[in-house]
């Protein structure tokens, strides 16, 4: 973010810049032996040495473990299951976690994997649409991957989102959805989209930028196949409606971002130079008029 942002934040009274620096061993050895008392001295040095003070990677490890049934949870905490033998920790947190998903079952796996093409969360009828199972059916798998630590359930009263499954890290989503094949991607990103726009026709305005980001990812995950242009128009189609309910809502930096993305995605003069006048207005609106400009005479060469 710095390096492509180094003014980020500058002049902001609102704005609080924190570095967050790696942990210090001994905070690293306190947090292992918070999670697991009695871990061999050898196993904790090889996690704290590996996790270069990244949280996340001593507690990823520690699932780890207890995927492979050398831990069992007891409470907040867990516990050895007999003697826990030195072990091979992956150099990386993506191959770490990639690592567990590999432990998983075929069934387990293949459910995250399509769950990662919803979200962060998901509602468990979204993912039953398009992994074309019904909810009873997946419900004990929902479950089992809330025991190993992969998704959460949110089971708040009051949250609108009650019921609602999650990724429990961010990262577990990503691996999880860079390990579909392309031809996968494509086929699940246009069954959400189809889910969202039969479901949620009547709150289309709210959901109507996730539409288009699923268009676009399975435009983007085969932009050669024979029906790529049919969806490249869907995702032109939804980017432009989200543009424009930005631009309702006085979001003008986001408008010009959805409008100069689906013009990216055109090559009709006429439908360009419409998305390029309304990119520059939105910029205008927004304050930044140098910045205008230039669109603006984009658009009007395109109508020319």
């Amino acid at each position: 973010l710095v390096d492509k942002r180094p003014t980020w934040g500058a002049a902001r009274r609102n704005v609080t810049s924190l570095a967050l620096e790696p942990l210090a061993d001994e905070a690293m050895d306190e947090l292992l032996a918070g999670l697991v008392p009695g871990l061999a001295p050898g196993v904790r040095d090889r996690i704290r040495e590996r996790a270069e003070g990244v949280p996340l990677y001593a507690v990823e490890t520690v699932r780890m473990l207890v995927d492979r049934g050398a831990l069992r949870r007891e409470g907040d905490r867990y516990v050895p299951v007999g003697e826990v033998a030195d072990l091979e920790v992956p150099e990386t947190l993506q191959a770490l976690i990639a690592g567990r998903l590999d432990a998983l079952s075929q069934v387990e796996r293949s459910l995250l994997q399509k769950a990662s093409v919803l979200g962060k969360t998901f509602p468990p009828a979204a993912l039953a649409a398009v992994s074309d199972t019904s909810e009873d059916e997946l419900q004990p798998l929902l479950v089992g991957l809330v025991r190993k630590e992969l998704l959460g359930v949110q089971a708040d009263p009051r949250s609108p989102e009650r019921g609602q499954y999650g990724f429990l890290q961010s990262l577990v989503q990503k691996v999880a959805h860079d390990t579909l094949s392309r031809r996968d991607r494509k086929a699940l990103h246009l069954g959400a989209a189809a889910y969202l726009q039969q479901n949620w026709a009547a709150e289309e305005g709210e959901v109507v930028q996730v539409i288009a980001s699923h268009y676009l990812d399975a435009y983007e995950a085969d932009p050669t196949a024979s029906d790529a242009e049919a969806i490249q128009d869907d995702a032109r189609d939804f980017l432009t409606r989200a543009g424009e309910r930005a631009a309702g809502l006085a979001a003008q930096e986001e408008a010009q971002r959805y409008f100069l993305r689906a013009a990216q995605l055109t090559s009709d003069e006429a439908i360009r130079a419409d998305l390029m006048l309304q990119a520059g207005i939105a910029t205008d609106l927004s304050g930044r008029i140098g910045q205008a400009e230039p669109l603006l005479r984009e658009a009007v060469a395109s109508f020319q």
